[in-house]
Parts: C-alpha cells; structure tokens; sequence
C-alpha cells in the first residue's frame, strides 16, 4: 500500500513558487531499521530540536492533553492522507494520551492549497475544536480538494461561509501556511503525510500498530525502536 505521496521534483518546485511555498527536498536516511504495516521500510532520522513542529502557529490539535507529541504534515488532495485519516483516530483512541498536531502541506495543487487556507481560517473564527471537524469532514468526503468544497463543508458544520471565504483570503492564514511549509522544507519532508514524533521525523503512514511500538519504544528506549536484547 502506498503510504505517502511524493511528487516529482520538476512539480514541486512548480508548485511552490505557484502558491509562493516551501517544498522540501527528500532525505534518504533511516536511523531506525523501522517498517510500515504492509513491510514498507520507513524512512526515519532525527530532527533537530529547534526544528520541533510542535509550537507552530495554526497547528490544529485534538487528542491527549500531554505528551508525546505527534505532528503530521499533510495535504488534502493527497490519496494515503485520506486512507491514514481513519487510522489515525484509530490511533488517539488506543494511545489517550498522545496529542496529535496538524500542519498544513499542500504540495499537490491549487485545490489542495486553498482547502488549506480555509481550514485555518476556520480556526482562527471558530476555534480547534471546530477547525478538527472540519478537517475531519474534508478528508472524508469525496472528489478532489477545491475552496468550494471546503466553504460548502465549513458551511453544513454551521461556520459562516462569508466570513470563512474572507479569513481564508487574509494575510494571518497566509503566513502561517507559508510557515508549515518553510519547517516541512527544513525538516526536509516533501511528501505527505509525514510525521514527526518528538525528535524524530517518519516518512509516511506506518499503521496503528507500528506507531503504537513507536511511542512505546520512545518512552522506554528514547528512541523510535529498542535495541535487541
């Protein structure tokens, strides 16, 4: 199973000086001998700590109240995204106390991008809680990520549609959706979705049961995976 999307360089670079982005070059390293559920090896490095996502502006965020931390890169249009979305609450379901963040990296089109601008702008107006649903409405519903799709959502969650379309266009979504991208690009993560998990950073959707041996490894081995005995 594909767990990521990853465009072609030629594209991306189109893409970002298109929506004025940062699209993050590919990093080949894999410091933990670590493998998605379908027996995809993952790529995985550490991170450097003032590269942590995990006090970005705009993040949404739902699940634990502590740690450990989980932040996911992500696009709207992206297809592994989609079918991780089930997955992942799977996941805040069996490990309560992870906190999951969400940050915006829409890599895959004109679609995907002002989708993304109009989930923020739902968080600025109405809060995380609210900006949550919304994401969680606009990865399950069907057909490609556009600004109409995402305004007509907003709209059936009871979010004004004027407001929504005016905040989405202001300069505050603007850069903080420039800012995900910048730290995707210096974490170099161009593909979604990405992960990072503390220090570390995954590349694509591994499973629930992977990620669950991986918070597991953190707590009790510092790392994404314990050494052998």
């Amino acid at each position: 199973m594909k767990t990521s999307c990853m465009i072609p360089p030629s594209r991306r670079v189109f893409l970002a000086a298109v929506a004025g982005l940062f699209v993050a070059p590919a990093r080949a390293a894999r410091l933990f001998d670590i493998y998605a559920s379908d027996g995809t090896p993952l790529r995985n490095f550490a991170i450097d700590p003032a590269l942590a996502p995990g006090r970005l502006a705009g993040l949404i965020e739902t699940g634990g109240a502590g740690r450990p931390l989980l932040v996911e890169f992500f696009d709207y249009a992206c297809g592994p995204c989609r079918r991780a979305a089930s997955e992942i609450e799977a996941l805040l379901a069996s490990a309560p106390e992870l906190r999951l963040g969400l940050a915006q990296h829409p890599v895959l089109g004109p679609g995907s991008i002002a989708t993304a601008k109009v989930a923020l702008a739902a968080q600025n107006l109405a809060g995380g809680d609210s900006a949550w649903r919304l994401h969680r409405a606009l990865l399950q519903a069907p057909g490609p990520a556009s600004v109409e799709k995402a305004l007509a959502i907003g709209a059936e969650q009871g979010l004004d549609g004027a407001r929504l379309k005016q905040a989405s266009a202001s300069e505050s979504v603007a850069e903080i959706l420039a800012a995900h991208g910048r730290r995707a690009f210096d974490l170099s993560l161009p593909q979604t979705p990405s992960f990072v998990l503390e220090g570390f950073a995954l590349a694509g959707w591994p499973g629930v049961e992977p990620m669950l041996h991986f918070i597991a490894a953190l707590k009790n081995c510092g790392g994404l995976q314990c050494p052998p005995r």
